[in-house]
């Protein structure tokens, strides 16, 4: 505003002295009488208009002062803080009953904050707090109609500049926002500040939100998926605890004592297992010796000494070597090592590694040399034949040999698959030479191998009977163990190969095995003493087996077989690579031999089709030989387990296995 004939560069600025009339106080008397379109807020009576105290006659011709007022009064000095938003000054007073403000009181507008800064608005009613969380937010679009009331025209586009808004109306939109001040920040503000000179500097964290969170609604689906979760969770422990009280007073009704054992792989829990205290199990023998672990080859290698201290460790842990009665390590003499293998095949293994060599480790094939392997070689052999001979004398009801480097590969007059000597057969042909009443012996081969050096040694041999659970075909190592690989001459039927063409294989089709040829077969050769080639390398995790046999399905197995022979037993290590997995079912397995009990596999573990129908075939091969194979009794069990892996939609005739 300037007055009349002056220049914009030239003319001084408005001045008003307080205490006169000007052009500001004639307007604002002028503008007091018109009353604005714009909808003003409700007094407290609901009367609004011209005259009213609250009306925006008045607004305006207070604001209007105020400004008058401002001009008049010279600027404050300059501040080094932030601008913030400039508070309203208090409306003078005016003379009680004459239509002001407060009826001569006087009345200071309270804070204005703008939730949205528009170009519209000027700089001192947008500069706006940051709002408080929890405050219910517009969208820009919502802000824009709130600030600006966009009219169209003819043609129906908008139009660029906003509509006029009263003061009353742009006042009635401002949110007030109280300032939150946190309670622990009052409190550190009283304490002193600390004289300690060792000040850790302050952590700058994220700070914590400031909305409250609802109180839960006890009708609400999450309220109730809570509820109904704890009332499982005491369930199942009421549940647990009724089962382990049942549990233990069967045991104690039967008298029976419960024993630790070592837990399965994978997290699993481990079976229950027991030993009746009616039951002896007579002494049960472990052999094993660290000379052993001296033949050790390239760090990669499966074949390691750790083989043998993994698993000896392990039954040392689980309290089974104290369980045992400890046989002496021995080296096999030539005349046991004769009974398989060549003259020249001694000489070879005894001279192969060459001690002129700067080489420590020589290899040759699939097998390498150290000066100590012939050592540990016959080391493995004889301590195989010193438990065997321990249990054939009747010194010992069982035992169990931790030996290595295996032995159900190397064949009369060759060493190969990590074999030097052939360990099992070695003690079977000891046992049979040394002890008169010894004269049948079952060997059982469940390594994820074919032994073909058992199967070359004993081929023609009626007096031990070979099988051999093993994979077969698609090229696995080492190629041999065909169902039609029977024995020849005198030994013929008394070769029994159970081949897999497939991997992935565990207890339940192992156990079919057992049910279907194994069991009846070695039931009708009645042996005098049953020697097992304990190959693990079929158990879950090994890295060449391929298979998924626990340390529940070695166990049950080895109950089967220490149900033979009045229990005569002997079981020597052979493969097996995963040293985990080795060791705990190896511990397993000589649990099962100290009278450990084993519960049986669920009803829901059952083999697959594949599996009987291989099992069909390998009983057509031998049932001439084993008549006990061809028997209506047997058939209606190879019925029952062929019904259990039947599939909906993929029917088949069980007769076409059976003609």
């Amino acid at each position: 505003m300037r007055r009349e004939d002056s220049d914009d560069d030239e003319g001084s600025a408005l001045t008003i002295t307080p205490g006169t009339t000007g052009d500001l106080d004639g307007l604002a008397a002028a503008l007091s009488g018109i009353e604005l379109a714009s909808k003003a807020p409700e007094n407290s009576s609901g009367y609004q208009g011209v005259g009213n105290p609250g009306g925006p006659d008045t607004i305006l011709a207070r604001a209007l002062a105020g400004i008058a007022e401002d001009a008049s009064t010279p600027p404050p000095p300059a501040r080094a803080q932030p601008r913030r938003s400039p508070r309203l000054k208090p409306f003078p007073a005016t003379p009680a009953g004459t239509g002001g403000v407060g009826d001569g009181e006087e009345f200071r507008k309270p804070k204005l904050v703008v939730r949205y800064k528009r170009e519209n608005v000027t700089p001192a009613a947008s500069a706006a707090n940051t709002p408080e969380k929890g405050t219910p937010k517009e969208s820009f679009e919502t802000a824009r109609e709130s600030f600006s009331e966009v009219k169209e025209d003819e043609d129906g586009q908008e139009e660029s500049s906003p509509a006029p808004v009263s003061v009353a109306t742009l006042a009635s939109r401002y949110v007030v926002v109280e300032p939150e001040v946190d309670e622990e920040e009052k409190e550190k503000d009283r304490q002193p500040p600390s004289t300690s000179p060792a000040v850790k500097p302050p952590v700058h964290r994220k700070p914590r939100s400031k909305v409250k969170t609802k109180p839960r609604d006890p009708s609400s689906f999450a309220a109730f998926r809570e509820m109904r979760r704890e009332q499982v969770k005491a369930t199942a422990k009421a549940s647990d605890a009724e089962e382990e009280a049942d549990a233990l007073a069967s045991m104690f009704e039967k008298k029976v004592s419960v024993e630790d054992t070592p837990s399965r792989r994978g997290g699993r829990k481990a079976p229950a297992r027991a030993v009746r205290e009616g039951d002896d199990v007579g002494v049960v023998g472990l052999c094993y010796s660290d000379v052993m672990e001296l033949h050790e080859g390239p760090s990669h290698h499966f074949e390691r000494p750790a083989r043998h201290a993994v698993t000896v460790a392990r039954m040392r842990k689980d309290g089974l070597e104290e369980k045992c009665d400890l046989i002496a390590a021995r080296e096999a003499t030539d005349e046991e090592l004769l009974t398989c293998h060549s003259r020249e095949h001694l000489e070879y293994v005894a001279n192969a590694f060459d001690r002129t060599s700067d080489e420590k480790v020589q290899g040759v094939g699939d097998i390498y040399w150290t000066e100590h392997t012939e050592r540990c070689a016959r080391t493995a052999a004889g301590s195989a034949c010193a438990a065997t001979d321990a249990v054939a004398s009747g010194t010992h009801h069982r035992a169990f040999a931790v030996v290595r480097p295996p032995g159900h590969h190397a064949e009369c007059a060759r060493a190969m698959g990590f074999c030097f000597y052939n360990n099992t057969a070695v003690a079977a042909r000891a046992a049979l030479t040394a002890h008169p009443h010894v004269n049948r012996v079952l060997l059982l081969d469940w390594d994820v191998h074919h032994g073909n050096g058992i199967q070359d040694v004993l081929y023609r041999d009626d007096r031990v009977m070979y099988v051999s659970l093993h994979r077969y075909g698609d090229g696995f190592y080492p190629g041999t163990g065909a169902m039609e690989e029977t024995g020849a001459g005198e030994g013929a039927g008394y070769n029994v190969n159970v081949p897999w063409t497939e991997k992935g294989l565990g207890d339940a089709d192992y156990l079919a095995a057992f049910d279907l040829v194994i069991d009846p077969i070695a039931k009708s050769f009645d042996p005098d003493l049953v020697i097992i080639a304990a190959g693990f390398d079929a158990a879950e995790g090994d890295p060449l087996g391929g298979m998924k046999v626990t340390d529940q399905g070695y166990a049950l197995m080895t109950e089967r077989l220490v149900s033979l022979a009045g229990g005569k037993c002997v079981a020597a290590l052979e493969g097996g690579y995963g040293l985990t997995a080795t060791a705990s079912a190896a511990a397993a397995t000589l649990g099962a031999m100290l009278g450990y009990a084993t519960p049986p596999l669920s009803s829901r573990r059952r083999p697959k089709r594949s599996t009987v129908e291989t099992l069909g075939k390998i009983i057509e091969v031998h049932k001439e030989r084993w008549p006990v194979l061809a028997s209506e009794e047997h058939r209606r069990r190879f019925r029952s387990a062929l019904e259990m892996t039947r599939v909906a939609g993929k029917e088949r005739n069980a007769g076409e296995l059976e003609n």
